[in-house]
C-alpha cells in the first residue's frame, strides 16, 4: 500500500500529501488528503521598448501546464533575465506579475530590452591574408547587431570547419572579447593557420 501511494504521489503536483489507515471490525478505512498545485494556464511575454528577434518563450523555462512552485518561477526569471544578457541586452529589465483565478496561474512578463550591446569590430591576428579576409566577411552580418554569445561561436566554428575545407586542416582560434561600454570588440588569434 505505501509502494503504491509513493507512486501516486511521485509526479510532484501536489503541496500536501497524507494518508491515514484505520481499523475498526476488521474492516479498513484509508483517508488521503492530497492538495495539488496550482497550473500555470498562461504566460504572456511583452517587450514595451522594441521587439525582440528570438522566440520569447524559449527564453522562458516555465512552461504552460506545469505544476507552479514559487521557487522555480523566481529561477525562471533569474534565467530569463540571464538568456537576455546572452542574447546583447545586458541591461534588460523585467516587470512581473501573477494572479491565481480559478486555482489556475496566469503569468505577465513585461520586458525592456533597453540599449543593447552591440558586435562592432574584429581583429584578425594572422599571417595568412586569405585568412583575415574569410573570418572578416564571415562575421559581417553580425556587425552593429546585439551581440550572442551564441550566435558568435557558432560563426566561429562553421568558419573553422570551412577552412578546414580549404585546407586549412590544423587551424585553431583563440579569441578575447573586449567589452567597453556597450561595444564588443574581437581579438581573434588564429593559430596554426599553414595552408596544406
Amino acid at each position: 500500500l505505501k509502494d503504491t501511494l509513493k507512486l501516486v504521489a511521485t509526479d510532484g503536483g501536489y503541496k500536501a500529501f497524507t494518508y491515514r489507515l484505520t481499523e475498526n471490525n476488521q474492516k479498513y478505512k484509508l483517508t488521503i488528503n492530497i492538495e495539488l498545485k496550482n497550473i500555470i494556464q498562461e504566460i504572456n511575454i511583452g517587450f514595451v521598448d522594441q521587439s525582440y528577434m528570438g522566440d520569447a518563450y524559449s527564453l522562458f523555462p516555465m512552461k504552460e501546464g506545469q505544476f507552479f512552485e514559487e521557487l522555480k518561477y523566481r529561477s525562471a526569471l533569474l534565467v530569463l533575465k540571464e538568456k537576455l544578457e546572452q542574447s546583447g541586452y545586458p541591461r534588460a529589465t523585467i516587470n512581473e506579475k501573477y494572479k491565481i483565478v480559478n486555482d489556475k496561474i496566469l503569468i505577465f512578463l513585461e520586458v525592456m530590452l533597453n540599449k543593447p550591446r552591440l558586435f562592432v569590430k574584429v581583429i584578425p591576428k594572422t599571417k595568412s591574408i586569405f585568412v583575415e579576409q574569410f573570418i572578416k566577411d564571415k562575421l559581417i552580418p553580425l556587425y552593429k547587431k546585439p551581440f550572442e554569445i551564441n550566435v558568435f561561436k557558432q560563426a566561429i566554428d562553421e568558419a573553422q570547419r570551412e577552412l578546414f575545407d580549404y585546407g586549412y586542416y590544423v587551424l585553431n582560434f583563440e579569441y578575447d572579447l573586449n567589452q567597453k561600454k556597450d561595444r564588443v570588440n574581437l581579438d581573434l588569434n588564429v593559430l596554426d593557420d599553414n595552408l596544406y
